[in-house]
């Protein structure tokens, strides 16, 4: 099997990667912040694992994700389903997916260790 990954923005090389089996699709994004192939690798993604490191009033972020940029990366991407993980302390004191939430319009998770998910 081969996996196609892309290479996304952070301040050191990473990559996102896509899984698929069937009809189903998952992509995983790890450290990134917004661009434009991170767009093309969560099109049409059934499930987007995706990190949230900040809540929406950081502005400015390049390397990592808000809850309000994964939001909109998602609706744009057409994702159907947003599982957030890699939260920073301070998205604890907001409430992530009502932020998210204001830009996506499908089902937002977070993630937890051991969770399991059905795609």
């Amino acid at each position: 099997r081969t996996i196609n990954t892309l290479a996304l923005q952070h301040s050191v090389p990473v990559n996102g990667y896509p899984f698929k089996k069937g009809k189903s699709s998952l992509v995983y994004t790890g450290d990134t912040g917004p661009c434009e192939s991170l767009l093309t690798l969560a099109k049409s993604a059934d499930l987007l694992l995706a990190e949230c490191s900040f809540p929406a009033a950081r502005k400015g972020i390049d390397y990592h994700l808000t809850s309000e940029t994964v939001g909109e990366l998602a609706q744009v991407a057409n994702v159907k389903k947003l599982l957030l993980t890699h939260m920073y302390p301070e998205c604890e004191l907001v409430n992530i997916q009502d932020e998210c939430a204001k830009k996506f319009n499908g089902m937002i998770e977070l993630a937890q260790d051991l969770k399991r998910l059905n795609i």
